[in-house]
């Protein structure tokens, strides 16, 4: 049973109590945000948090705690006594085998599952937000107008103001007979002003844009109804608008799924910097290295504690496992030098003492270590070339596609790919990374040019849709189907990709994600490739198994282009990135780090993809006509296109300032009780006071939008010239 404050409802709404002033915050010191430090504003729970480095300190306040959950499903029971404490400001990573019961605990976290016994407490007021995989709510809204509605209180606010304005409006042409309601009136209006001025209300939708921007949007798609999103653009939307809620407790259920790879690196800093607690569930292990100061590992029912990120834990882990199994050796030692004594001297002239043995044993033995767990098996993955291609291994020429009379996804595209390569290709989803694999492998035939394939290069290619033939074959009949093994050959690799005894007789339909991503792999280990295309090989699979499968294409010899998500799988195994978006394919050569901070200083707010660098040794692709590639225009008209932004972006700086300065004094004059002694004689005064404000607050946001994206422009101008330096966001 959960107590305290109600759980969250829905896709974009937070459980919370009611009743006291979310924090201020500043995302990213624009004008305008008027933006504050986590805990400068006390909550119903004293006040915020207390920084360090790195960890949290013990004794920050306890915002949601588990006592003693017991949860079982499906006639398992996957949660056996699980406590889990979550102080403030803390970030936590929920990591466990597949199946291990993450999301049925985040679940009951959430207040959207009971346990079957035990107790989740909230503190009082306590918001907590959910990720949900399911949008809801009016699909007619834009994306825009969606992610707004985030703003719930604030929204308030707005609505309260507007509505007091008319009333002021109302009541000072009524004559000087109503002058102590219009003063009490005014007093509220300067109360609620100044509040929705404190908390950023002036720049709503620029902090909304903010973050979808992050999370890939772009501004075409900010008119979009909801109803037309596809599903990853949906569940992407549902985390925009939950993070402008800024609940106290974030839960969130693996929240770089659906994002490509700068959309996640974007959540990763921004997660970082969040002043409230987040509990997530991620097979991201970059985001669980850089954003979370504790691991909790849900294992046999119950989690173990780790007071650091994913790196320390990996190294926390084996030296407890050493621990343990050095207790249990002692343990075990001992307790065979007392048994030895006592059969020794049982019956001899030392019974004494071997009686005393016997009560020593007694002891060791109720308070035996428990013997260590048998290590989790794995896939054991081993990848050979068999034969080397030569050293051209694709040709592509003026290759371009589109699925019937659609967009372009990409067009005349030139480039050679050569032996040893280790590519990955990256763009926002559906941008056509996908598309351009299956073309490469051969299974699309491009709509526009042609890829010539080089001698001796033999193909192992992995589907994202994970396609495996007949779902009412067994896994050994498929497996034997696909390469020709024989049973006994067949079930000894099957095995060491862990299908073991009546695992090779599950019908390959009903196999799970995991299960199905383990026998592609196995498939690949026998085809003997040397260049493999895989789409998203990381999916469905646990982080053990990601490491596995990482330490086999680490030491894969020959070509590897990969279509992925995972940053950490990517920093590991890529030198080149490909980036397709918009109708072109931009080239990089670097490293994936590399490739995201120069996409960093090109456009932070917007993540619009830098300018690449041509690969050393091959052409250049070619860019699509009318889609944002190279501009034809002169170096010196840049220039004075950049100059030009430059001082429209000065002017708007002045002018917010003017503004800001304007919306203060006014604040003041409305908020004054003197005010309205003054103007009794006046009520058009009042009226006129109360009518600029509204128009100074529409104005500020007009600018404050228009500075968002000529500063944005104005930073990929000056990415695109050598020692261009990124835009400093005025103070």
């Amino acid at each position: 049973m959960a107590t305290g404050g109600a759980g969250p409802v829905g896709w974009g709404r937070v459980g919370c109590g009611r009743g006291h002033v979310p924090r201020r915050w500043s995302p990213g010191g624009r004008p305008g945000y008027h933006g504050g430090v986590a805990g400068d504003t006390p909550g119903p729970w004293g006040t915020g948090t207390q920084r360090t480095r790195g960890r949290w300190p013990v004794n920050a306040v306890v915002w949601l705690e588990a006592r003693d959950l017991v949860k079982s499903l499906g006639g398992r029971e996957i949660l056996s006594g699980v406590d889990l404490r979550v102080r403030a400001g803390e970030r936590i990573g929920l990591i466990g085998a597949n199946g291990a019961g993450k999301s049925t605990l985040l679940r009951i976290l959430a207040g959207l599952l009971e346990p079957d016994a035990g107790t989740v407490v909230r503190a009082p007021g306590l918001r907590v937000g959910y990720l949900a995989q399911e949008l809801t709510g009016d699909e007619d809204a834009t994306v825009l107008a969606t992610v707004l509605e985030g703003f719930g209180d604030l929204l308030d606010l707005q609505r309260q103001l507007r509505a007091l304005e008319e009333s002021l409006a109302r009541a000072a042409s009524g004559g000087p007979g109503r002058g102590g309601e219009v003063e009490e009136m005014l007093r509220r209006y300067g109360r609620l002003q100044e509040r929705f001025e404190r908390e950023g209300g002036y720049a709503l939708e620029a902090r909304a844009r903010q973050v979808l921007f992050g999370l890939g949007f772009r501004e075409g798609d900010l008119g979009r109804p909801a109803g037309t999103l596809s599903g990853g653009q949906r569940v992407r939307l549902a985390l925009a608008r939950l993070l402008v809620t800024r609940p106290e407790v974030l839960l969130l259920d693996e929240p770089t799924n659906h994002l490509d790879v700068a959309a996640s690196a974007w959540l990763e800093e921004h997660l970082a910097g969040y002043p409230g607690a987040v509990v997530m569930v991620s097979h991201d292990r970059g985001l669980l290295t850089r954003a979370c100061h504790r691991i909790e590992e849900l294992a046999g029912g119950r989690l173990e504690s780790y007071p650091g990120n994913y790196a320390f834990y990996l190294e926390e882990r084996e030296r407890r496992r050493a621990r343990a199994a050095e207790a249990y050796r002692a343990y075990m030692a001992t307790r065979r030098r007392l048994q030895a004594f006592i059969d020794k001297y049982r019956a001899g002239n030392r019974a004494t003492q071997a009686k005393d043995r016997e009560k020593k044993l007694a002891r060791l033995e109720a308070e035996a270590p428990p013997p260590p767990p048998p290590p989790r098996p794995l896939p054991r993955i081993r990848l050979d070339v068999g034969q080397p291609s030569h050293e051209l291994v694709f040709q592509l020429t003026g290759v371009g596609h589109r699925y019937g009379e659609g967009p372009w996804l990409f067009r005349h595209l030139d480039a050679e790919i050569r032996r040893g390569a280790r590519i990955g290709i990256l763009g926002p989803n559906g941008a056509g990374k996908s598309t351009l694999l299956r073309i490469l492998a051969g299974h699309l035939a491009p709509a526009q040019g042609r890829v010539q394939v080089g001698e001796g290069v033999r193909v192992g290619y992995l589907d994202q849709s994970l396609g495996l033939g007949d779902p009412a074959r067994t896994v050994l009949e498929q497996f034997v189907t696909e390469t020709g093994l024989t049973l006994p050959e067949a079930r000894a690799t099957l095995a060491r990709f862990l299908f073991r005894g009546e695992d090779v007789f599950k019908q390959v339909g009903a196999l799970s994600g995991g299960e199905r991503s383990r026998l592609i792999l196995a498939r690949l280990a026998q085809v003997r490739a040397n260049t493999l295309l895989l789409d998203e090989p990381t999916n469905h699979l646990d982080l053990e198994t990601r490491e596995v499968l990482e330490e086999a294409l680490a030491a894969f010899p020959g070509t590897l282009l990969v279509v992925s998500h995972d940053r950490h799988f990517l920093r590991r195994l890529v030198t080149e990135v490909w980036w397709v978006e918009g109708g072109r394919v931009e080239r990089f050569a670097g490293g994936l780090d590399a490739w995201l901070e120069r996409r960093r200083v090109a456009s932070p707010a917007s993540g619009a993809p830098s300018r690449a660098t041509a690969v050393p040794g091959s052409p250049p692709a070619v860019f699509a006509e009318g889609c944002g590639g190279p501009p034809a225009r002169s170096r010196s008209r840049s220039r004075q296109e950049m100059a030009h932004l430059a001082r429209r972006v000065a002017e708007l700086e002045e002018e917010i300032a003017s503004l800001e300065a304007e919306q203060a004094e006014l604040a003041r004059r409305l908020a004054d009780p003197g005010f309205l002694a003054a103007e009794k004689s006046d009520p058009e005064a009042i009226r006129t006071a109360v009518a600029r404000a509204a128009a100074v607050e529409a104005e500020l946001g007009a600018r404050l939008a228009e500075w968002e994206e000529l500063a944005r422009r104005l930073e990929e101008e000056r990415a695109g010239f050598p020692g261009g330096t990124p835009l400093t966001p005025p103070s």
